[in-house]
């Protein structure tokens, strides 16, 4: 995932690098500013970042394998905090798949792709506030895949695409 994230001082893109575990900030001409390593393990690729979503001086990126988000400070370059997200119980375990993220609000929206859940975060703090199910009504099995994320004009309503279902859940 990238976004482009803009203050007075000019645009950055901030890039998540799935396949080497790093976030890179660069300038609207493509120089590094930052490289952030996100995983922590000695293996690469385990974090798997997927997705960022950001404001002028902070981002997150969702990890898909470590089953958390990270909170970034964008002018150091540096990681703020960990914000586990229905992380396994074994290593082994499959986990939550956070992927699609939406900052509206003051509230950052986490799709959890493999738990059919939306995580609402506090903005500022990382706090989880809410988890959401997206699944169908009656629906009892997982596989909802929610994998899209998009918040109504008055901010009241989110849009949540599951995948596997061909549908779109309204909360």
């Amino acid at each position: 995932g990238l976004t482009v994230v803009s203050s007075s001082e000019g645009d950055r893109l901030l890039v998540a690098c799935n396949l080497s575990d790093e976030v890179v900030i660069m300038d609207s001409s493509g120089n590094l500013l930052h490289r952030i390593s996100l995983g922590n393990t000695p293996f690469v690729p385990s974090a798997y970042p997927y997705q960022v979503a950001a404001n002028e001086k902070t981002a997150w990126v969702s990890l898909w394998n470590s089953s958390e988000v990270l909170q970034l400070d964008l002018e150091e370059g540096t990681i703020l905090r960990r914000i586990p997200l229905l992380s396994p119980d074994k290593p082994t375990a499959a986990g939550s798949h956070p992927g699609a993220m939406l900052l509206a609000n003051h509230r950052l929206y986490v799709a959890l792709a493999n738990a059919d859940t939306i995580a609402v975060l506090q903005e500022r703090t990382g706090k989880l506030l809410d988890l959401w199910s997206t699944r169908l009504p009656g629906q009892a099995l997982p596989g909802a895949n929610p994998t899209a994320l998009s918040i109504s004009e008055d901010g009241k309503t989110l849009f949540v695409a599951d995948s596997n279902a061909n549908a779109i859940a309204v909360l």
